[in-house]
């Protein structure tokens, strides 16, 4: 009877942490966030720390799509500490989403720190997605920090990992990273060739958040010498962004237009991206 029970509490765990999953996935954050913290519960209360910790990842990815930065923080250090001695993907999945996360407060050294540990150890697991998603993190860490060669280093090692087929998505990623360096050092062939690349991935696969970022670098690139150019992309940019949500990213884009209006000598673009966007 006591393993009848246990199998139906596992049963029930996992059909509310698989539902979390769905419903965030659907951007049904309050539905979301009220089954992962019954789910928590419910692993912990038949010994499975593996579920607990999935449940307190998945819970801190919720607090930090809605800026609860420190719930977050405190939710993977729980996680981290029910996976410490578990050498598995569960665990690597801990430590890259606290790097991405340390990343985006801004402590670039807890952030390197966190990623490599996930680097080694999606290494020694010889998941080589895992692996070269872990580097491009790594590298946007060092890209952030103006650290430019060590990033381009990062990115090319990932685009190595992934090859041709191994990851489209993945692969796509790398390139973007790589083609938004290039743009910042001015290598406009060698960014045009890596966005173009990535472009056509996300299109084909309907990745709207990943098209949104290569337009948006497309864009920047494309200001000096066809600010009208410019102005198009990012004006795709604008309206993917604001469509999923983005309104960071979507600012980010309209300070761009802002400043290819003035390449041009005028302002009627942006200042219309701006009233459609109240």
């Amino acid at each position: 009877r006591q393993a009848e029970e246990l199998g139906s509490g596992r049963g029930r765990a996992e059909g509310l942490t698989n539902a979390g999953v769905s419903a965030w996935r659907l951007e049904r954050i309050d539905e979301a966030e009220a089954m992962l913290q019954t789910a928590y519960p419910l692993w912990r209360s038949i010994g499975n720390r593996l579920g607990q910790a999935a449940a307190l990842n998945n819970l801190s990815l919720l607090y930090a799509r809605t800026g609860e930065w420190h719930a977050a923080l405190a939710s993977y250090r729980d996680a981290l500490e029910l996976v410490k001695h578990a050498p598995n993907a569960g665990k690597g999945m801990v430590l890259s989403n606290l790097g991405l996360l340390y990343q985006h407060l801004g402590d670039y050294e807890s952030a390197a720190d966190y990623l490599q540990r996930a680097v080694d150890l999606f290494s020694e697991l010889k998941i080589r997605p895992a692996t070269a998603r872990a580097f491009i993190n790594l590298g946007r860490t060092e890209m952030f920090q103006d650290r430019e060669e060590a990033a381009g280093n990062y990115f090319r090692t990932a685009i190595d990992l992934l090859g041709a087929d191994a990851d489209p998505e993945g692969l796509a990623d790398a390139r973007v990273n790589l083609g938004q360096l290039y743009v910042r050092r001015g290598e406009n062939e060698n960014a045009e060739a890596m966005l173009s690349a990535a472009l056509q991935v996300y299109t084909a696969r309907g990745n709207l958040r990943g098209e949104a970022s290569v337009r948006h670098h497309l864009g920047l690139l494309r200001m000096a010498e066809d600010p009208a150019g410019a102005i198009v992309e990012l004006g795709r940019s604008v309206a993917l962004r604001r469509d999923l949500g983005l309104l960071d990213d979507e600012a980010s884009s309209l300070t761009a237009i802002a400043a290819a209006e003035r390449e041009l000598g005028g302002f009627g673009a942006a200042s219309g991206h701006m009233t459609q966007r109240g």
